[in-house]
């Protein structure tokens, strides 16, 4: 499956990926755009490169709920065992995986490569997934919905001091991609 793009020698994002790659036969989960950079050893300025973001507070919400649904997930017990306060707790202080990062940081542009070519919401998902078929020529098609949580509204899990500690964790990805809660 990787074959065409072919794995290079990969040990300044983590010594783990090469043998996550070889073990599973595909790339990890949320690999940013400098380590997916840094693991492929085609010419990424030849591609379109596109990533979705999502609003911060929907995302946290929706991040702890997988967690605690999610068995095999390394915050599986710690999430089941705390309230989503205390989750946001481990986030803003970074006691949480990786994946609960800055989204700005899965963007941040290699030296050698150009930006990013489209930045969609998840929140206009459908819309901007069109775009990107658009410009790429290719037909547009229905995304299958995966991964989902069922839980409250957003807006239900934040007092006034959490929405302001996620308001001050996530400053500059709110700004850039012009969010509110």
């Amino acid at each position: 499956m990787l074959e065409p793009f072919g794995v290079t020698e990969y040990f300044s994002y983590s010594k783990g990926i090469e043998k996550y790659i070889v073990a599973r036969n595909k790339f990890p989960p949320h690999l940013s755009y400098v380590a997916a950079a840094e693991v492929l050893t085609v010419d990424l300025n030849r591609f379109y490169k596109f990533t979705f973001v999502r609003n911060p507070w929907d995302r946290y919400v929706s991040m702890y709920e997988y967690f605690r649904k999610d068995t095999k997930h390394a915050m599986h017990r710690r999430c089941m065992s705390c309230s989503f306060e205390d989750f946001i707790d481990d986030v803003t202080a970074g006691r949480a995986t990786f994946d609960t990062k800055n989204q700005l940081d899965y963007i941040v542009r290699p030296a050698r490569l150009g930006p990013i070519d489209f930045i969609g919401k998840v929140e206009n998902i459908e819309t901007d997934f069109s775009i990107i078929c658009r410009t790429i020529g290719i037909e547009n098609t229905v995304l299958p919905v995966l991964n989902t949580t069922n839980h409250k509204n957003y807006e239900s899990y934040y007092s006034d001091a959490l929405k302001g500690k996620i308001a001050d964790f996530c400053k500059p990805e709110i700004e850039v991609f012009g969010y509110a809660f």
